[in-house]
């Protein structure tokens, strides 16, 4: 039961990400590679943790 609300909250969270990127590559774009790589990490977290929420 306590995995839809998470899958709700994981695409809130990837929404703001996305409005942030797009407003951090107006600012500076020198720094947008490390960005990306931060924010795949914060994506391989996200999936494991959903895993472990999710585990039956």
């Amino acid at each position: 039961m306590g995995g839809i609300p998470c899958i709700q909250l994981i695409r809130i969270f990837s929404d703001g990400l996305k409005f942030t990127v797009f407003s951090y590559m107006r600012v500076n774009q020198r720094h947008l590679i490390d960005y990306i790589e931060s924010i795949d990490r914060i994506k391989q977290m996200l999936s494991i943790v959903s895993a472990f929420l999710l585990w039956p």
